[in-house]
């Protein structure tokens, strides 16, 4: 039976000669990731304190002309991906860079949502806040009305043409009186976000970066003081 150690290349780099390389240049590699993580110290610490504003929001149901079984799981006046999408157009998204002013998320299986602005005052990331509440409230509202005046048209009609209401209008009419209007739950909260809220996420990717980068100049720079020696080694064994 063939040994297994037969089967290992004789040039393959394992685990223990990472680690032997790792302590013979392990001034060196300290040294570059040191000046490298040095912009990230910069960076990291200059980027400015925003403010953020939550606002929790239970979407209104639309249930005009809808099953009474639909009251269980609710037709949305406005889905959470409508919201976000008509607010990308009027709210303004991008005045401080890397950051949304309004980000519309949604509370998975339910009929919440969740509002948040950012900004670099508190102020601003309020108003920010309460202009796309109103802006939902108002629209939400005139969706409501104008189903509300269509269910209206809809009885006035079925009462001329029907001699009574049956028991499927009763039920339609006690799903109508179902529908709720969209409203806030609590108040807003605002905090405040120390160096834009993402000085530890930069400083963790940046010391795994430096380290990265240090290490294959470690690499580099041992093959460059071989390279000499390969040199010459190749030369000797050349014929004349």
């Amino acid at each position: 039976m063939m040994n297994d150690s037969s089967l290992i290349d004789p040039n393959e780099i394992d685990l223990i000669d990472i680690i032997q390389f790792v302590q013979q240049r392990g001034r060196q590699m300290i040294l570059v990731a040191s000046l490298l993580y040095v912009p990230v110290l910069i960076y990291g610490f200059s980027r400015p304190d925003l403010y953020q504003s939550k606002l929790t929001l239970e979407v209104g149901q639309s249930l005009w002309f809808s099953n009474p079984s639909d009251t269980q799981t609710g037709i949305l006046v406005e889905s959470p991906e409508q919201i976000r999408y008509r607010l990308s157009g009027e709210v303004e998204v991008s005045a401080v860079k890397n950051t949304r002013f309004v980000e519309v998320s949604a509370v998975k299986n339910t009929r919440f949502i969740e509002l948040i602005s950012t900004a670099t005052t508190a102020s601003q990331s309020e108003e920010k806040l309460n202009r796309a509440l109103d802006q939902i409230l108002t629209t939400h509202a005139t969706i409501q009305a104008e189903k509300k005046a269509l269910f209206r048209e809809f009885l006035t009609l079925l009462n001329q043409t029907s001699p009574g209401p049956t028991s499927d209008d009763i039920q339609l009419f006690d799903a109508a009186l179902s529908s709720r209007q969209t409203h806030s739950v609590g108040d807003v909260s605002t905090t405040e976000l120390k160096y834009s809220g993402e000085l530890t996420k930069t400083l963790v990717v940046g010391a795994v970066a430096s380290l990265f980068f240090s290490f294959f100049f470690a690499l580099i720079m041992a093959f460059l003081e071989r390279l000499p020696a390969l040199i010459k080694e190749k030369t000797d064994r050349s014929p004349p």
